[in-house]
């Protein structure tokens, strides 16, 4: 099952980086949570704002931005899972 999230995370990271909308979208349950750092602004909720957000920039990879990402840890049963990623140079 690791594996498995480890791919939709590599996905997830990529479509954001290519500002692909649609690849990015199959990366979450309809239910999906988010909650995280956006600068120093703690952000919770669904994806939906942030799917809003990627629409409205150039992609990451059109102006060069340097992104990194690294997938910290995975946390995983049958039937849920929590994937922690830690980005730098998101969209600068």
């Amino acid at each position: 099952m690791e594996e498995k999230i480890r791919e939709v995370m590599n996905t997830y990271a990529d479509a954001c980086y290519r500002g692909d909308l649609e690849k990015l979208k199959k990366c979450f349950h309809k239910d999906a949570t988010m909650s995280g750092y956006l600068g120093d602004e703690f952000i919770t909720g669904g994806p939906n704002g942030f799917f809003e957000d990627i629409a409205g920039h150039p992609s990451m990879e059109s102006t060069g931005t340097a992104y990194t990402y690294e997938i910290r840890q995975i946390l995983a049963s049958e039937k849920s899972a929590v994937a922690v990623l830690q980005e730098r140079g998101f969209f600068g």
